[in-house]
């Protein structure tokens, strides 16, 4: 039986940029976000926390390493796709992204008590998961540790079932800004004046990790802009594969072209960040906040214009209902009631010693929640599945939609390219022969200059013919002997579709032929054999 694992380097459709530079891009994209988050919610629920949660190499290299471990166990697409193999997939990612978050929380917190192969330290993590300080309210910072590390497994896993295109960093892109976007309005990015910057930030509990926050902007968007550009690789031509056991091929040209245009961007807007000047920027705030709050205004004048007759029918339609059904019930119900006693106070409840949980009890709530998360673990893996996509005749979407948008942004783009841009290469009408072997390529590479003969003669072959009535169509054309297209198509049908490679002496029986051939045809063939 051989063996279901394959290193990914040694696989035909592994490849350096999809395997290596696109996961370590965008990691470093998704750690520019991260960081400012882990801090900002490690100082609200583990202020005790003199150190950051997480070292910034760990948020980096975890989902580096589960897109690694992803790929190494499905290298190929039809591994992906196959349901059974994938099953036991989920169950080997998910043990080993145990295995490796935990062994980072050793390295993180319990490396200086424990060794690692001193099993103690497991331990010790459940008793800091199990008790935790009633006063003040502090979450151990091993379950934030493992709830990040879970979701950055997670995250690298799922990424490693498919491919890294413009598409995903693209939405990576987005969310990842709008997060330091969020960030940035919800924390200052200055203390007030005459407080400490403890005071002023209470969540900069390590040790001012955000102090640098300028040059995290700049790495997101260098980074991002690299991923974005290194994914466009194959619509550029720099260093796409055309057929899929093809190795990438580097273009020098193209890399320092894609390295010049980031510097110039980023150099941008380092020169706008430094000509507007704080004060600008709060003045042109200031005149965004008066046009917000006079639409906002006019929005609300319209509200209340609309909803005040339908408020007045509401009020019309409720007396009528109280004066049909309402009045004489109330009545009644005062006359057998009367007037209500004035209810003594409750006396207060004696106090009740809260009896703490028994150790056992807390180790086996803590199985059952590692269990739980085990489960949910699987259950999110469950999207490794690729299913081949499905053609519909029908497609419905709303204008409102993000991928409509953004499908029209791209068609227009395509068409600004298209008329100031260099004209459109014209596509190759014949499959590509990269990566077929020697009598395979041989064969349709002849079968490829029939097909242009015949379209020189005025004998094209139609759509809709076999390659077998498309010679004995043209066998019956002058220039072109019976046998020798034969000959040509016998070959050429093993070769596309039969399941082993065509023997040498198909091929050269073959290349005899169409060497034959060429001497028959007229002296205007454009096409000889070299």
């Amino acid at each position: 039986m051989n063996s279901t694992f394959a290193l990914p380097w040694d696989h035909k459709e592994w490849n350096i940029v999809d395997g290596g530079l696109l996961p370590a891009l965008v990691g470093i994209m998704r750690f520019c976000w991260i960081w400012p988050w882990m801090l900002l919610l490690q100082g609200f629920l583990a202020p005790s926390l003199s150190a950051p949660l997480m070292y910034p190499w760990m948020v980096i290299v975890l989902p580096i390493v589960s897109f690694t471990f992803a790929r190494w166990s499905m290298p190929t697409l039809a591994e992906r796709r196959d349901f059974r193999r994938t099953n036991q997939i989920r169950q080997q990612i998910a043990t080993f992204g145990f295995a490796a978050i935990l062994f980072l929380l050793w390295l993180r917190f319990l490396r200086p008590e424990f060794w690692l192969v001193d099993l103690r330290w497991l331990i010790a993590a459940g008793y800091d998961l199990i008790y935790w300080d009633a006063v003040p309210i502090e979450v151990p910072g091993t379950l934030l540790f493992l709830l990040l590390g879970v979701f950055l497994w997670l995250r690298g896993a799922l990424d490693g079932h498919g491919q890294y295109r413009h598409d995903e960093i693209w939405r990576a892109f987005l969310s990842g800004g709008a997060a330091l976007a969020l960030f940035a309005w919800i924390v200052p990015p200055v203390p007030a004046i005459e407080q400490s910057g403890a005071a002023a930030a209470p969540f900069m509990s390590a040790g001012g990790q955000l102090s640098n926050s300028v040059w995290l902007i700049l790495l997101f968007a260098a980074s991002g802009l690299a991923g974005m550009g290194v994914a466009n690789l194959g619509k550029s031509g720099g260093w796409r594969r055309r057929a899929r056991v093809a190795r990438l091929r580097p273009n020098r040209g193209w890399m320092a072209g894609i390295g010049l245009t980031i510097f110039v961007m980023l150099g941008l807007a380092l020169l706008m960040a430094l000509i507007i000047q704080p004060e600008d920027a709060a003045i042109l705030w200031k005149a965004l906040g008066l046009i917000w709050q006079g639409v906002s205004t006019v929005l609300i004048w319209i509200i209340t214009i609309v909803s005040y007759p339908i408020f007045l029918l509401v009020e019309y339609l409720i007396r009528l209902l109280r004066s049909l059904f309402g009045d004489r019930s109330q009545e009644t119900e005062r006359a057998e009631i009367g007037e209500i006693p004035t209810q003594e106070p409750f006396p207060e409840p004696p106090e009740r010693v809260v009896e703490a949980m028994p150790e056992p009890f807390r180790w086996v709530a803590l199985l059952v929640v590692a269990a739980g998360v085990f489960i949910i673990f699987m259950l999110v893996l469950r999207q490794l599945k690729s299913r081949p996509e499905e053609e519909s005749d029908e497609v419905r979407e709303s204008i409102l939609t993000a991928s409509l948008l953004q499908s029209q942004l791209a068609d227009l783009w395509a068409r600004l390219r298209s008329r100031f841009g260099p004209p459109p290469e014209e596509p190759d009408p014949y499959l590509s022969l990269e990566g077929e072997s020697d009598t395979r390529r041989l064969i349709r590479l002849i079968y490829q200059r029939l097909l242009e003969a015949a379209q020189i003669h005025n004998a094209p072959r139609l759509q809709s013919e076999t390659p077998s009535r498309f010679g004995g169509r043209l066998a019956g054309q002058p220039g072109f002997d019976g046998g020798l297209v034969q000959t040509i198509t016998d070959a050429y049908g093993e070769a596309r579709y039969g399941n082993d490679p065509p023997s040498e002496q198909t091929a050269a029986a073959a290349e005899k032929a169409w060497r034959e051939m060429v001497s028959d045809l007229t002296p205007d063939q454009p096409h000889q054999e070299s």
